[in-house]
């Protein structure tokens, strides 16, 4: 079986006549650049903040698709279990003490 092509190896990927080529295909080019241009000229606290607030994000998407998944859990229930999916279950298990009361 042959692996799929690595992107990032893509020589058919576009490239703007300057031979610059943006980190998606669906990027223009000037899109791409303005972007990089706005975080080069961010401080290192905003950069943090902007993480920050992307993890935070990506972690109340988790616990939004586990609610769905799990309509019968309490709160306390999906953080564990937002927990397990971010740092393993053997993890969460061994910093509580205990086996969690629920199965994966």
């Amino acid at each position: 079986m042959t692996p799929p092509p690595d992107p990032a190896a893509d020589t058919d990927a576009p490239t703007g006549a300057s031979g610059y080529r943006p980190q998606s295909r669906d990027t223009a080019e000037w899109a791409d650049r303005m972007q990089f241009d706005h975080w080069r000229g961010m401080s290192p606290r905003e950069k943090l903040a902007l993480v920050d607030a992307l993890c935070e994000d990506a972690r109340r998407l988790a616990l939004a698709g586990l609610a769905q998944r799990h309509p019968e859990a309490d709160a306390e229930e999906l953080r564990l279990r937002e927990a397990c999916q971010r740092l393993g279950r053997d993890t969460v298990e061994r910093v509580l003490g205990r086996p969690l009361p629920f199965s994966p």
